[in-house]
């Protein structure tokens, strides 16, 4: 009975270490924007950014520009349907551009801004690393 309950302890241990490693795998989305965007109510520049999603925050994603470090967490209202290729889409309405999905590749998608209004999308293509 004692090693049933030892083996049987080994096992949960296994699990629960399986589930934390996989809670905690980042995914990484490397971009090129070539105009200004919003994101909340800050303006970023065109620039080379990625966007990060570790799961150890499971409302936000990290916002990183590249060329100048500058960090902001993204809070995101719903996961999306997974994509095949990474990307990210922005909705342009009344001259302004804002950061509206975001698309790892082979994982969910995150939809960061809804808007009502009318409103045109542009794609920007990326490159995911995990």
């Amino acid at each position: 009975m004692k090693k049933q309950l030892w083996v049987l302890l080994v096992v949960i241990l296994f699990v629960s270490g399986m589930n934390v490693a996989l809670a905690q795998h980042a995914a990484t989305l490397s971009f090129s924007v070539p105009f200004t965007f919003e994101v909340g109510e800050i303006i970023f520049p065109a620039s080379d950014y990625q966007i990060t999603y570790d799961g150890s925050d499971p409302n936000h994603l990290q916002l990183l520009d590249t060329k100048t470090n500058k960090k902001k967490f993204i809070t995101f209202l719903t996961r999306l349907s997974p994509r095949a290729e990474g990307s990210v889409v922005f909705d342009t309405a009344h001259n302004m551009r804002f950061l509206s999905e975001v698309y790892f590749g082979r994982s969910d998608g995150f939809q960061v801004r809804t808007t009502h209004e009318a409103h045109t999308h542009v794609v920007e293509d990326g490159k995911t690393t995990d």
